[in-house]
Formats: C-alpha cells, sequence, structure tokens
C-alpha cells in the first residue's frame, strides 16, 4: 500500500506541491516582467488577458484556460504566466487577494479616475497635433504626428473602459478640471517653429503624463480596472520611451 502512493506521489503531484511550484515559478517570472513588457503589445496584451481571465472565472472555455487546467507546469510559462503578469502590474504587496473582475467600492472613485487619466490623454493628443501641424514636414512632424494618434487612442480606450463599467461617456479635455500644464507650455510654443524647444516641451509633459497613469496603478484598484489602466500605461511609456530617445538623437 506504501508503495502505490508513493508511485501516485510520483507519477502526480498533490496540490499542495503544485502551489508550491507554482509560487516558484511566480518568483522567476517577476525578475522578467521588464523584459516582458518590453516585448508585448500592451493593448492586445490587456485585451486578450482580460478575456482569458473572465472566460475562466465564468467557466466558458478558452484555449488558454484549457490548457492550464489540463497542464498547469508545462504551460504555466504560455497562460498563467501572462495573466499573473497581468495582475500584478502595480500590484505591490497585496498578496493573495482575491482576483475582482467588477468594479466595487474601493477608496478611489474610478469615475473620477478615468475622466482625469482620459483628460490628461485629450490634453496630450491636441498639444501633439498642433504641434506637429505647425512645423514644415519633416521627421518632428512625422514623430509628433504618430505620438497624436497614439494618445488619441489612449483617450478612446480609457473612455471605452469608463462606458464598460457604467460610469458613461467623458466629455472635455479637463473633465474635473485637472490641467496638465505642462501641455500647456507645448500649445504656447505652437507656430515658433523651434522644434527644439517643442521637443523638450514635449518630453517633458510626457514624463509627467506617465507620473499620472503610474500613480493612478498605485491605488486600491479592481483588477479588471488595473489590467486596462496597465495597458495605457505602457502604451504612453512606449511613446514616451521613442520620443525621448528621438529627441536624444537630434539634439
Amino acid at each position: 500500500m506504501a508503495s502505490a502512493d508513493q508511485d501516485s506521489n510520483r507519477t502526480g503531484s498533490r496540490p499542495h506541491d503544485i502551489h508550491e511550484d507554482i509560487e516558484a515559478i511566480r518568483a522567476r517570472l517577476n525578475s522578467r516582467m521588464a523584459d516582458l513588457d518590453r516585448r508585448l503589445r500592451p493593448a492586445n496584451v490587456a485585451r486578450d488577458g482580460l478575456e482569458m481571465l473572465r472566460s475562466m472565472a465564468e467557466g466558458r472555455p478558452h484555449p488558454v484556460g484549457d490548457a492550464i487546467r489540463r497542464n498547469p507546469l508545462p504551460l504555466l510559462l504560455m497562460g498563467a504566466g501572462l495573466a499573473w503578469m497581468l495582475i500584478e502590474i502595480g500590484r505591490g504587496d497585496r498578496g493573495g487577494k482575491e482576483l475582482t473582475l467588477t468594479a466595487t467600492p474601493v477608496e478611489t472613485d474610478i469615475a473620477d479616475l478615468l475622466a482625469d487619466l482620459t483628460g490628461i490623454a485629450r490634453q496630450a493628443t491636441k498639444a501633439l497635433r498642433q504641434a506637429g501641424a505647425s512645423l514644415p514636414e519633416g521627421r518632428v512632424r512625422t514623430v509628433l504626428r504618430l505620438a497624436a494618434e497614439e494618445r488619441g487612442t489612449t483617450a478612446k480606450l480609457l473612455q471605452a473602459e469608463s462606458e464598460r463599467l457604467g460610469f458613461g461617456s467623458i466629455h472635455g479635455h479637463a473633465p474635473t478640471g485637472d490641467w496638465v500644464k505642462l501641455w500647456q507650455k507645448v500649445e504656447e510654443l505652437v507656430g515658433s517653429n523651434d522644434e527644439a524647444a517643442i521637443l523638450r516641451a514635449v518630453d517633458k509633459a510626457e514624463e509627467e503624463t506617465l507620473a499620472r497613469f503610474r500613480s493612478a496603478l498605485r491605488r486600491p484598484l479592481p483588477d479588471d480596472v488595473r489590467i486596462a489602466l496597465g495597458g495605457r500605461y505602457h502604451e504612453v511609456e512606449r511613446t514616451h520611451a521613442r520620443l525621448h530617445a528621438f529627441r536624444e538623437a537630434t539634439a
């Protein structure tokens, strides 16, 4: 009988053993977060990851979720690793708190937070578009136009998140009166034709915008909202990195 038990332990892991293995892999995954974030497209990761989590939570079939259930350890890096990476964005030390997939009462007023971030993204879109349009055809104009398109997409996705949660449409460039003065500084340079000054001002405004999104992720949020904002944060981060590198290269 003891031999049979030993064979069972060798051929199939107990839930406790699997949990320990998973925790060890999670620790290794966390050390690779920065590299993974650079390789994955944030908007797609957030959307696909959230859909997988919802499917698993609601008991609906999902290819990745089913694969994880059948082979939890071999497929962990492909499936659960992705899900954990999404959940861990900005999670800090909250530990084992359960995943929540709907907006629940938290310390943060989520509706106002989404309105603030949407407004900031719209301010950035407007300033970048105006700055680019004021310059002659060339590399700087092209870079600013692309950045404006990206930030416009961010604003639209935040608007969609607000509507998904039942908060309705968000109107204006500062729905709660939160103006980013650094984007106003960019607008003040429109018409100056000073490409270097415009790029410096844009770089500073992008840093402030990134800081606002980072601050939002440090707040207590339901996990579905955190995942959505994490995707938007990485969009801003990618744009800022490209603009900063461009400014450094052309200085």
